[in-house]
């Protein structure tokens, strides 16, 4: 059994987007070299997520406006002292403000978000290709709009 792994990294524009990553993942795989196998795609954050859906504005549109119902963005600034919070999240005793004081982004809408996607895929190599219908794109979700920042994908690919 053979294993090769590749990270893509995308840049995001601090704001929700949808970012195709369809033709970076099918190279990744090509590379590798397996000709039949799996290819797992995986995120390491906790505030995005990894979809397969149409390529289609419309449907995005109505994916962001269903989110925006179901977990809206919090309104206030946590620094006013006069604000009301709709989420509990970020915690200001959070151990992970021990490892970053600046840890107190206002994304729990975010993470809430995230919870309705997965940090993975898994698709079927066939004839050396990741196997996909016409009509599927892989997508990375950004849902976090606290700040810019680069988020990285493990592509890795198992077979012979």
């Amino acid at each position: 059994m053979k294993t090769f792994t590749e990270t893509i990294e995308v840049s995001t524009n601090g704001k929700p987007e949808y970012i195709d990553i369809t033709d970076k993942a099918k190279k990744i795989v090509e590379k590798s070299g397996i000709k039949s196998g799996i290819v797992v795609v995986f995120l390491m954050h906790t505030s995005c997520g990894i979809v397969i859906q149409e390529k289609c504005d419309a449907l995005l549109q109505d994916f962001w406006d269903m989110y925006d119902k179901m977990a809206p963005k919090e309104p206030d600034d946590l620094h006013k002292p006069d604000s009301k919070r709709f989420y509990h999240h970020p915690d200001p005793n959070s151990p992970l403000r021990q490892k970053d004081p600046n840890y107190m982004y206002l994304n729990g809408h975010s993470h809430l978000r995230a919870y309705f996607l997965t940090p993975s895929i898994t698709f079927p190599v066939i004839d050396g290709k990741m196997h996909m219908s016409w009509t599927q794109t892989l997508f990375f979700v950004e849902l976090d709009e606290t700040r810019v920042r680069t988020r990285k994908i493990t592509v890795h690919v198992i077979g012979e």
